[in-house]
């Protein structure tokens, strides 16, 4: 297959699905920016304070994390019990 066939192909690849790329493009690299800011702060946190705080800090950041993950699960389980009366069945 000649070059310029595949610079059209894809040509026509990224106008089709210019939108899922774009936002792949931008998922890749926020996790990226993030992922290296996080380990910048745990390596400054690591030589400023003591262990057992840095182990503190981390515990808390798990938590949290946690927390964050189940929160929306916990609320649809709370809501849909709401929503089903004493006098009313629900699937």
């Amino acid at each position: 297959m000649p070059l310029s066939s595949l610079r059209t192909a894809a040509a026509g690849a990224w106008t089709r699905h210019k939108d899922l790329l774009t936002n792949a493009a931008s998922l890749l690299a926020t996790t990226g920016v993030t992922s290296v800011l996080g380990f910048a702060f745990w390596a400054f946190a690591a030589r400023e304070f003591s262990p057992q705080a840095v182990g503190y800090g981390s515990a808390a950041v798990g938590a949290m994390r946690r927390s964050a993950v189940r929160a929306p699960v916990f609320s649809s389980m709370r809501n849909k019990r709401l929503d089903c009366g004493a006098t009313t069945t629900c699937a």
